[in-house]
């Protein structure tokens, strides 16, 4: 995946990273994978809050995203 592809991408994820953590080196592709895993955890939470009203409960937004999570991988 490209930093064109991920929303947030790599490069503020390093900026980000050093300016307000102090994070200065991580692994190769690391602020890639954080990038990729930060726009899916968005992309969750902005697709269950299209499913909740204003009346629903507090506890169903949480519920909500737990039944819109991604499968599991299988266990080897």
């Amino acid at each position: 995946m490209s930093d064109d592809e991920v929303p947030l991408g790599s490069k503020w994820v390093a900026m980000e990273a050093r300016a307000r953590h102090g994070l200065l080196a991580r692994p190769p592709g690391r602020d890639q994978e954080l990038a990729a895993e930060a726009t899916r955890l968005n992309d969750a939470v902005r697709a269950a809050a299209h499913e909740l009203g204003f009346d629903d409960q507090p506890g169903d937004f949480a519920a909500l995203l737990v039944a819109l999570r991604e499968p599991e991988a299988p266990a080897p």
